[in-house]
């Protein structure tokens, strides 16, 4: 777990995907917290990471992580890394939060904090993140978390992209 000084981030592990498969609110139930309307942002993520970690369970850590505001004892959001270091020591970053608890400075802090422990690990050198054009929300809090822009794509789902990264 990381501990900041409003949320606690939970790696996810395969008993809280289980959980979630079932529901939400029975994956708030293990955690013994209240679940935030509107999480999780993205729900269809949470079968991909109960897939990715059934197949490698190494990748603790480097997969989902959830979000609980400490004073509310609410599951509000999750984030962590789209998978382990890949081989140039890259990781790319991403993170949600339930609507009620953004512009808060959450999703920063999350950001920070899955940050410096990504670094934390040797074969870390870049944590990278993507970003929609229009997502300014999220390039606030990559800027404030220290990242710069480094280029652009076209994902054929999403459309153009913003490249951001931070090098150690």
């Amino acid at each position: 777990m990381i501990e900041t000084e409003r949320l606690t981030l939970v790696p996810c592990e395969l008993a809280h995907l289980d959980a979630a498969r079932n529901s939400f609110a029975e994956l708030g139930r293990l955690l013994d917290v209240a679940v935030a309307e509107g999480f999780p942002v993205f729900p269809e993520s949470f079968q991909y990471w109960r897939d990715l970690l059934a197949a490698d369970p190494s990748a603790s850590g480097w997969c989902n992580w959830l979000f609980v505001h400490r004073h509310d004892c609410t599951l509000i959001g999750d984030g962590g890394f789209k998978g382990p270091p890949s081989n140039d020591g890259s990781v790319e970053i991403g993170y949600a939060l339930a609507s009620a608890y953004r512009g808060q400075g959450l999703a920063t802090e999350a950001a920070r904090a899955l940050t410096a422990w990504a670094f934390t690990h040797p074969e870390v050198t870049t944590v990278r993140a993507e970003t929609l054009v229009d997502g300014y929300a999220s390039m606030r809090v990559l800027a404030k978390v220290g990242m710069t822009r480094t280029g652009t794509r076209y994902d054929p789902e999403d459309g153009p992209l913003v490249l951001w990264g931070l090098q150690v």
